[in-house]
């Protein structure tokens, strides 16, 4: 696991940021684009919306005995009223627009108040507005005939009991109205006997007439009641507040919004996936993670080598830029490395990387002149027989090198040549390359002419 990611260090994923910022630019860029793209390949929709006020009536009489519900339960009921099948069916039976009528939602408008919001989405502005205003319209006629239907049939449950109970009343009625006839039939003067006899009659059918007549009391009167607020419920419940208008702007898609958000959504993939490359990726960055994996000191660090756009890049630092920050950072080298032979007499240094054009040419020519800057008698050895570029570095003219001397071609002291421009400074130039490089390089004879150069 990379080792800069162990610890919860801020700077540290800022760094990991900083390194990655073109992977996280990219995919917040890609985010954005599809978005941006999607919304401009959706069609156009457009809402239109009307509103309506549930009234509650406090002068239906029978509106606290029958209907004993909170404000918000008689609100969400309504709403779920309005997208029932009966409510959707009777709106179809008057619309026919291009429109689905089961696209028509509902919803309570805010928690405060008791308004309902009925709205529809659709391509076409006009027919948005349209499907609402019928819906509503026609919702309107479905609710205030079912309110008044029920109460009707609510009604004529009442009336057949009160009915019911006006023949059991007129049976017990009876013989009483056969005396009131005879005492009607006497005139001004009749039996006092009759008149008794009415009266003891009717104080035996008290007992059972009472109870009858006070039923018959209280149906007569939740019949008046019904009858009241039948004539109420014809008013209707609902009342129009604000009527769907042909809407001017769409509601979606919103472009600048889903940009907006792919941006932001972006930015955070973006951030997770340089994470995770940071988190694959093995590779050493820094001194740090260097000397961490190693186990060993660093010695140097030479920043990277520019010159002027358009002008020949001169690589020998130390001698064409001695106060540049390069060259100071070579003589650090230097002093790194002579002091590594403080106890261990150091006589050869070798220069080697992991991979092709990583600056080992480089550093292999400023360190050496550095090093006979110093005073110190150096021989420069190109190995490199892969890819030689000392000659072309050090500007020498192509001769006899390491290969030519390993292959016995010619003699040590007539391939090391000094440098014209360096005093001190001796090359050993590489030659042409080999067919088998690290078997020549790994010989005795390459171990013998280093210990002789030494």
């Amino acid at each position: 696991m990379n080792e800069e990611l162990d610890a919860p260090d801020l700077r540290h994923y800022l760094a990991v940021v900083r390194r990655r910022k073109l992977a996280i630019v990219g995919v917040a860029a890609a985010v954005t684009f599809f978005a941006v793209l999607f919304s401009l390949l959706q069609t156009t929709q457009y809402k239109a919306t009307s509103r309506l006020l549930l009234e509650s009536q406090p002068a239906d009489p029978l509106e606290q005995q029958l209907r004993g519900i909170d404000a918000q339960r008689a609100l969400n009921n309504e709403v779920r009223q309005l997208e029932s099948t009966q409510a959707r069916d009777a709106v179809r039976q008057h619309y026919t627009g291009p429109l689905n009528v089961d696209g028509v939602s509902a919803a309570v408008a805010s928690t405060d108040s008791d308004v309902i919001d009925v709205s529809v989405t659709a391509h076409v502005p006009a027919d948005a507005s349209d499907l609402v205003n019928t819906y509503v319209e026609q919702y309107i006629a479905f609710r205030r005939a079912q309110e008044v239907n029920d109460l009707l049939a609510s009604g004529a449950e009442v009336r057949k009991k009160a009915d019911e109970l006006q023949v059991r009343i007129n049976t017990l009625s009876a013989p009483l109205l056969d005396y009131d006839r005879q005492i009607a039939a006497q005139g001004a003067n009749p039996d006092p006997r009759l008149v008794a006899a009415r009266s003891q009659k009717a104080a035996e059918l008290a007992s059972q007439l009472d109870p009858l007549q006070s039923q018959l009391s209280f149906y007569q009167t939740q019949l008046d009641k019904v009858e009241l607020s039948a004539g109420l419920k014809q008013a209707g419940l609902l009342r129009v507040l604000t009527p769907a208008d042909v809407p001017s702007s769409p509601v979606s898609p919103k472009p600048v919004r889903n940009a907006a958000l792919g941006i932001v959504l972006g930015l955070l993939l973006g951030i997770g996936v340089a994470f995770l490359l940071e988190y694959l990726d093995d590779s050493l960055k820094d001194m740090e993670s260097l000397e961490s994996a190693t186990g060993l000191p660093t010695l140097g660090v030479i920043p990277r080598i520019g010159g002027k756009r358009g002008e020949a890049l001169n690589e020998m630092v130390t001698v064409a830029e001695p106060k540049s920050v390069a060259a100071e950072a070579y003589r650090t080298l230097r002093t790194s490395v002579k002091f590594l032979g403080i106890e261990n007499e150091l006589k050869v240094v070798q220069i080697t990387s992991p991979a092709a054009v990583e600056g080992k040419t480089l550093t292999s020519v400023n360190l050496a002149i550095a090093l006979a800057q110093a005073g110190d008698r150096t021989i420069l050895v190109g190995c490199d027989l892969r890819r030689p570029r000392l000659d072309q570095v050090v500007n020498l003219q192509p001769g006899p090198g390491l290969t030519a001397v390993l292959l016995g071609e010619v003699s040590l002291t007539d391939a090391v040549v000094a440098h014209p421009d360096v005093s001190r400074l001796s090359i050993l130039r590489t030659g042409q390359p080999p067919p088998y490089p690290s078997e020549l390089l790994g010989g005795k004879r390459t171990e013998a002419l280093l210990q002789a150069l030494a």
